[in-house]
């Protein structure tokens, strides 16, 4: 069959037991020659395991349907044979490279079926309880080998009663018609088969230090497998302050912080809190810059005098008394109207560049003044 090993279904043939399953090497050697024809004619592994439930079951139809001791020669040819496929195909399977998951299930429960087949046979020979007490105990043996298995141990075969020893039972029951006796027999030696193979796997998985796994799942896990206990930081456990999504510290990113820290509030002063008056952006005291102010300070109403404010009389820009640049004058300051005689005014006659009296220099004189000249 399919299987990653003979009928035992682990790597190698099994560990020999006491019994009839010692013999089991030197019938594998005798088998050999048939192993081969078989897999020069490409027969499938799973083919050996289904023939060999076949023959349990033509064996229990001879125990059933002949007397004794007619029925010990078909039941002994078919009870060989079952034993063989058994022993064939797992060897098949590893000779011709055809060993798989489902092939070793296959075995096994082929094996199950065939040792039910074979008790069926006493349905009609023996008290119904009996045959079905027998028939569980044989299959206790072989839960005990696969639990050790499963568990990391070696797979356990052999005696005092397993399967080559109850098929030999069967065919003395063949022979004798001694059905209840054998089915006693059958029934509590397999029990005893069960604790001696559980009484073994114990002591074995002690010394292995197996026994002691978490959930006994039969493989060492190490730390941070699936529902073992991990080392704080790994996925779902807890983690120190600080870890990605625990606790933190204050001050660490997204937890509480001190005063003054970013996002957090902050004492007056602190960017983007309410400062003390005079700091940026707050209300200042007066003076200060966009703050109402003292008058004269800039852009305040300011004192009369101030720039750009109402000044007195005589101010830049405000009216002045009279004589101020800019401002009506009293005669005679510069640009108003003056007195007769002074600068660019009207002047009495005689003044400078004004029509003059007559006899005035350059002015048409009286007649006897140029005469008088002409005489000297």
């Amino acid at each position: 069959m399919n299987a990653s090993s003979g009928s035992s279904g682990s790597p190698g043939p099994g560990s020999p037991g006491p019994g009839l399953y010692a013999l089991k090497p030197w019938y594998a050697r005798k088998l050999s020659g048939v192993r081969g024809a078989l897999a020069r004619r490409g027969v499938s592994p799973d083919t050996l395991t289904v023939a060999g439930v076949g023959c349990a079951a033509g064996a229990a139809a001879a125990l059933a349907w002949l007397p004794a001791p007619l029925a010990a020669l078909p039941v002994a040819v078919l009870l060989a044979a079952r034993l063989a496929f058994a022993n064939l195909d797992g060897a098949l399977a590893r000779d011709t490279g055809r060993t798989t998951r489902r092939g070793a299930l296959l075995n096994e429960l082929g094996d199950r079926a065939a040792d039910l087949a074979v008790l069926a046979g006493f349905l009609t020979l023996a008290p119904l309880w009996l045959v079905a007490t027998a028939a569980l105990a044989a299959t206790l043996p072989s839960w005990v080998s696969l639990a050790g298995a499963a568990a990391g141990a070696e797979r356990l075969n052999g005696g005092p009663v397993g399967k080559t020893e109850r098929c030999a039972l069967v065919l003395v029951a063949a022979v004798s018609g001694w059905w209840v006796p054998v089915l006693a027999v059958i029934a509590a030696g397999s029990a005893l088969t069960a604790v001696t193979r559980g009484v073994r796997l114990w002591g074995e998985l002690g010394r292995l230090g197996l026994s002691g796994l978490s959930g006994r799942s039969g493989r060492p896990e190490t730390l941070g497998d699936a529902g073992q206990p991990q080392a704080p930081g790994d996925a779902g456990q807890p983690q120190a302050p600080g870890d990605a999504g625990q606790p933190q510290a204050p001050g660490d990113a997204g937890q509480p912080q001190a005063p003054g820290d970013a996002g957090q509030p902050q004492a007056p002063g602190d960017a983007g809190q309410p400062q003390a008056p005079g700091d940026a952006g707050q209300p200042q005291a007066p003076g200060d810059a966009g703050q109402p102010q003292a008058p004269g300070d800039a852009g305040q109403p300011q004192a009369p005098g101030d720039a750009g404010q109402p000044q007195a009389p005589g101010d830049a820009g405000q009216p002045q008394a009279p004589g101020d640049a800019g401002q009506p004058q009293a005669p005679g300051d510069a640009g108003q109207p003056q007195a007769p005689g002074d600068a660019g005014q009207p002047q009495a006659p005689g003044d400078a560049g004004q029509p003059q009296a007559p006899g005035d220099a350059g002015q048409p004189q009286a007649p006897g003044e140029l005469k008088g000249l002409g005489r000297r």
